[in-house]
């Protein structure tokens, strides 16, 4: 049996080994701590920068994973709301950008990124007026992105604000812009004095846009309208050649080649021009409508009606087809036809002004007064509207 003294030393042991193993304890859960801690930074920077990767790869489902454990990592991160915001834009799934995107703009208001972002997704989705908006609060907190002001130009223009579009692109023009975004300023300009009906200040920004970006197919195509507009077909067939030269298979720009010929009469160009557009594009519904026109304008009726019918197989609710084929009809005396098609078209927009017209002039013509009496109160009723709606523009 040991003595009370080897006891006592026995207890000291002891307890200095608790003391010790005690203090191993605090010691070794503290470094867990700042492990655990210093862990979870890590997998933080390591899931964003992983997401950059991935985006940077197009590998946009892995890199929204990523930010979205990031996030969860560190929900304060208004980098990480902004990359997924990026990835989900860059992914056309505007709905959940717009959302990551005012989350960074709530995590930091001061990162004109985060508002030039929101800007483009409303743009994208036709919500010009938030555009001109979120461009006005990126402008303001990076006045010296001209870029900026290239898009609040653009936004404005299709709110038509047209006078504050172009003092604000007009603010853009400077010696040290890019070509390319002078080319951008010029051209955005002719749009917005063709929205002014100022054909001849449009030519000239149009003119200043080529000047300085040669192959820019849209700009020729703008010229060539604005000289529809003021009636100069020479120079509108010139310029949309020369739109077609650049993107020969182009639908608008064959579909304008058309309407010039036909609105100079040249029907055989026209067909042609038609003839290489569906071969193109077989079921382009505006190509068998301007057909049925040359057609009609050919006298060449058993064509134009097989024309008019396709356009309208094709787009069920491209009205000016059916109004096209029921005159047709109408002028050869086809008047139950006409009837028909008219009242197909007026169920798919009941304020078609002329379709009535058309309609009342049938049921006369087949001995209906009564209903060519209601119709023509349908045209005038719809005629008013129209100039009302009109009025307040």
């Amino acid at each position: 049996m040991k003595s009370m003294k080897d006891q006592n030393k026995i207890y000291k042991f002891l307890s200095k080994m608790k003391f010790k193993f005690l203090l191993f304890l605090i010691f070794a859960f503290a470094t867990f701590i700042i492990f655990l801690r210093s862990s979870t930074q890590d997998n933080f920077e390591y899931y964003l920068e992983k997401g950059y990767d991935f985006f940077e790869e197009n590998n946009l489902e892995k890199a929204i994973k990523a930010y979205q454990k990031a996030i969860k990592l560190n929900p304060d991160s208004e980098e990480a709301y902004y990359r997924l915001g990026e990835a989900y834009q860059e992914q056309k799934s505007y709905q959940e950008a717009e959302k990551y995107f005012k989350k960074a703009i709530e995590l930091d208001p001061q990162n004109g990124f985060n508002h030039l972002r929101l800007a483009e997704i409303y743009l994208i989705r036709e919500e010009d007026e938030k555009a001109a908006s979120e461009f006005k609060k990126a402008i303001e907190l990076l006045p010296e992105e001209k870029k900026l002001y290239l898009g609040l130009g653009f936004a404005l223009k299709e709110i038509n604000l047209t006078d504050e579009a172009i003092h604000v692109l007009k603010n853009t023009l400077s010696p040290e812009q890019t070509s390319r975004d002078a080319a951008e300023a010029n051209s955005l300009l002719g749009d917005a004095y063709y929205k002014k009906t100022d054909y001849d200040e449009a030519i000239y920004y149009y003119k200043k846009a080529i000047e300085l970006d040669p192959k820019g197919m849209n700009n020729y195509l703008s010229l060539s309208s604005s000289y529809i507009k003021l009636g100069d077909y020479d120079n509108a067939l010139k310029f949309a050649l020369e739109a077609n030269k650049i993107e020969p298979e182009n639908i608008d720009t064959l579909l304008q080649i058309t309407a010039i010929y036909i609105d100079t009469k040249k029907y055989d160009e026209a067909i042609d021009t038609l003839d290489k557009l569906m071969e193109i594009e077989p079921s382009s519904a505006k190509a068998y409508y301007n057909l049925g026109i040359c057609f009609s304008d050919k006298q060449r009726y058993p064509e134009a009606v097989k024309a008019y019918r396709k356009a309208i197989e094709l787009s069920p609710d491209f009205i000016p087809s059916y109004y096209n084929l029921a005159k047709l009809y109408n002028d050869h005396q086809c008047f139950n036809e006409a009837i028909e098609v008219l009242e197909k078209a007026i169920n798919i927009k009941d304020d078609f002004a002329s379709a009535y017209y058309e309609l009342a002039r049938s049921y006369f013509m087949v001995g209906q007064k009564e209903k060519a009496k209601e119709a023509m109160e349908f045209y005038e009723r719809a005629v008013n509207m129209d100039q009302e709606h009109n009025s307040k523009k």
